[in-house]
């Protein structure tokens, strides 16, 4: 992987890969998170893909695209640690498979990307009325739909809880009640201070020559303009009294999700044994929850956890009937607790050590996943390659676990009950 910094300060990651058949290209603006920014920052991209000044309807877009060999753009938002990022990405046909394409796609295609958010359309300085309303109302329609997933609701309600409300905690499609009260206008003052305030990284993989392809970007980005960014990834802090919340929400199952919290950032030592942890705990089909809560104890119809290591946050959920909540609270802060004392089997630390170690392979066989990963890297001021952290993952042993998982305070239970009375 080469990193080059650009006129103007765009840093552009490189990571040429020849077995890949297509060449992706993605463009990250990120800038810190804050609360009032993450509703019209999910808007925004919804609003940029619809087309620009060359392209001002999606029918001319997509008619780029298709003379471009069937190339396909993606855009999005995503919250990494402290950093609020929107990005663009191009998914484009390798022209050593199209007979006839030519290299000359490659540079097209970029230009096309770039297009998408340095020359949007805006008429008399605001977004099209039909199109802001038309994306509005598929935005708002997703942020109706997030209950019907009970466990994601679930998980997204204890994390509002955790981060009382501050950005953290939002969820990245917004707050309903403002996206209603956005406008085109306004959206279009967003924009603009979304330019000033991101910084610019663009990532490329696939087959190419680095010198010609930091000679095509350059060319076609020209003297772009990205800030610096400078982003503090601080652990959450622990609770000093522990909360438990319920809420009502009509349906077939309860929803338990306990958060648990540590003092590890992502660039401490203990990172990777506290993803180690979370692999033990309830990450796969063999992890302590799978196996002792659902198998054994029957006490779950669904178990896992996932781990936040950008804010040292662990999170367990299980879907359950009411009756079984307290119980299975006791066994889950239990089997962790367990861990913390180096309780754990030869058997359990390999399959756990294979499994970690498959999830980073894969990563290799993906281009979208890889520049993901290197792109985290730069963002987390942490840069590894797979190799030095699957080396890491080899290394790690009971006591680095058992030292990582007594640092895990209990932070936040929450329920999402069905209906009627917890027993």
């Amino acid at each position: 992987m080469q990193a080059v910094t650009l006129p103007g300060g765009v840093k552009l990651l490189l990571l040429p890969d020849d077995r890949f058949a297509s060449l992706q290209v993605k463009m990250w603006y990120a800038a810190p998170l804050q609360a009032k920014r993450i509703t019209p920052a999910a808007l925004l991209p919804l609003l940029l893909k619809r087309g620009n000044r060359k392209l001002p309807t999606q029918q001319l877009m997509v008619q780029a695209l298709e003379e471009l060999w069937g190339a396909e753009i993606q855009a999005g938002i995503a919250t990494i640690g402290m950093g609020h990022v929107c990005y663009f990405e191009l998914d484009l046909t390798d022209p050593r498979f199209l007979p006839g394409a030519g290299e000359a796609i490659i540079p097209r295609g970029i230009q096309l990307l770039v297009d998408l958010v340095s020359d949007p359309l805006l008429p008399g300085g605001s977004f099209a009325e039909k199109t802001f309303r038309e994306e509005q109302q598929i935005l708002l329609a997703a942020q109706e739909r997030l209950p019907s997933s009970r466990a994601a609701y679930a998980l997204d309600r204890c994390l509002y809880a955790v981060y009382q409300g501050e950005a953290p905690g939002i969820n990245r499609l917004g707050l309903s009640h403002e996206l209603k009260e956005l406008t085109p206008q306004k959206m279009a003052e967003y924009y603009h201070i979304f330019r000033q305030e991101s910084a610019l990284t663009v990532g490329v993989t696939g087959a190419f020559r680095q010198q010609e392809m930091e000679q095509v970007v350059q060319g076609i980005l020209g003297e772009h303009a990205s800030r610096s960014l400078d982003i503090t990834h601080a652990p959450t802090p622990h609770a000093p009294n522990p909360q438990q919340l319920t809420e009502i929400l009509p349906g077939e199952q309860s929803q338990l999700v306990l958060a648990f919290t540590s003092q590890i950032t992502y660039s401490d030592k203990l990172s990777l044994p506290l993803a180690f942890v979370n692999g033990l705990y309830g990450a796969y089909a063999h992890s302590r929850l799978f196996r002792f809560l659902r198998e054994e104890a029957g006490l779950a119809y669904s178990v896992s956890s996932r781990i936040d290591r950008t804010h040292g946050t662990i999170y367990a959920m299980a879907g359950l009937s009411a009756e079984n909540v307290v119980v299975a609270q006791e066994m889950m802060q239990g089997e962790l607790a367990s861990i913390s004392k180096g309780n754990i089997s030869l058997q359990e630390l390999e399959m756990t050590r294979l499994a970690m170690l498959d999830q980073y392979r894969q990563l290799r066989d993906e281009p979208n996943s890889l520049l993901e990963f290197t792109y985290n890297g730069e963002l987390l001021k942490r840069r590894q390659s797979l190799s030095e952290i699957m080396t890491a993952i080899r290394g790690i042993g009971i006591d680095d676990i058992a030292e990582a998982a007594a640092e895990l305070r209990p932070h936040t239970s929450f329920i999402l009950q069905e209906s009627g009375d917890l027993c």
